[in-house]
């Protein structure tokens, strides 16, 4: 079964606003499932690379993924800045949402 994975620092800055952890853990559920369908296609593979980072909302999340064991593991969420150059992003045919 899915499942999204919560470091001890991502919790205390999702903790910061109230609804961003549901948002976030939903958010990440969804790669992650659309991951493992894509993983069963012929030819889907999915790139692992870490860190991965998806925007949501007004914050970065920086994460990773275990296709292997169906998991993510968020690693980071911190205030997005305009200007600051962003770690690598890592999608299925799109940048991360604005």
């Amino acid at each position: 079964m899915a499942e999204v994975i919560v470091s001890l620092d991502a919790l205390v800055q999702m903790g910061r606003r109230a609804g961003l952890r549901a948002e976030v853990q939903e958010r990440l559920g969804r790669i992650l499932e659309a991951a493992i369908e894509i993983r069963q296609l012929p030819g889907g593979e999915v790139d692992r690379a870490a860190p991965l980072v998806l925007r949501v909302d007004d914050y970065e999340v920086s994460y990773s993924m275990d296709l292997e064991n169906e998991t993510i593991l968020i690693l980071s969420v911190e205030p997005f800045q305009e200007g600051r150059p962003q770690g690598p992003v890592k999608s299925w045919g799109a940048r991360n949402r604005t």
